[in-house]
C-alpha cells in the first residue's frame, strides 16, 4: 500500500481481484500482516472444539452415529458462521453475544465457559501471542502451562 498512483492502482486491482475470490483486507505493514495471519492459525483449535462436541454427543446418546453427530456439529457451526456474516457490522460479534436469550441455555453456556476458563481471552490470547511470536521468529510458538511464551534466546 504505497502513496503513489501506481501503487494505488495496483492495490485497487488486487483488491478487486481478491474480492471476487471471497474477499481481502488490505494492511499497511508486515507486522499487521503477521498479526492477521494468527487468526488463520486457530482453525486447528476450532476443529478440535467441533470434534470434542461431536465426541461428547456420542458419549451422551445411544442412537446417534458418528456420521450424524459430525453432520449435526458441522451444521451448527455453519449456521453460526452464516449468522456472523449476516449484516456484517464491525460490532457483529458483540451483537451476537448480546442477542443470547437472557437466562437461556446459550447465555448460561457462555457464562459457564467464563467460570471454567476465566475468560475466552485468558485461553486464546496466550495461544495467539505465542503463534505471532513464532511467525516473527521470536520463539518456538509454544506456551507454558502458565500461558507464557517460550522465547528463543
Amino acid at each position: 500500500c504505497g502513496d503513489d498512483s501506481t501503487s494505488k492502482k495496483t492495490e485497487l486491482f488486487l483488491k478487486d481481484l481478491f474480492d471476487n475470490m471471497g474477499g481481502v483486507v488490505c494492511l499497511e505493514t508486515e507486522d499487521d500482516l503477521q498479526a492477521a495471519m494468527v487468526t488463520t492459525c486457530t482453525m486447528g483449535p476450532l476443529y478440535g472444539t467441533m470434534m470434542n462436541q461431536r465426541d461428547w454427543l456420542l458419549k451422551q446418546t445411544r442412537s446417534l452415529s458418528k456420521e450424524d453427530a459430525s453432520f449435526l456439529v458441522i451444521q451448527q457451526f455453519a449456521g453460526a458462521l452464516s449468522e456472523a456474516e449476516r449484516d456484517g457490522t464491525e460490532n457483529r460479534l458483540e451483537d451476537l453475544i448480546e442477542e443470547q436469550t437472557p437466562g437461556g441455555l446459550n447465555e448460561q453456556a457462555l457464562k459457564n465457559y467464563g467460570t471454567v476458563l476465566g475468560s475466552f481471552a485468558d485461553l486464546q490470547e496466550p495461544v495467539m501471542d505465542a503463534i505471532l511470536s513464532r511467525i516473527r521468529g521470536e520463539s518456538d510458538g509454544s506456551v507454558s502451562s502458565k500461558g507464557e511464551n517460550n522465547t528463543s534466546e
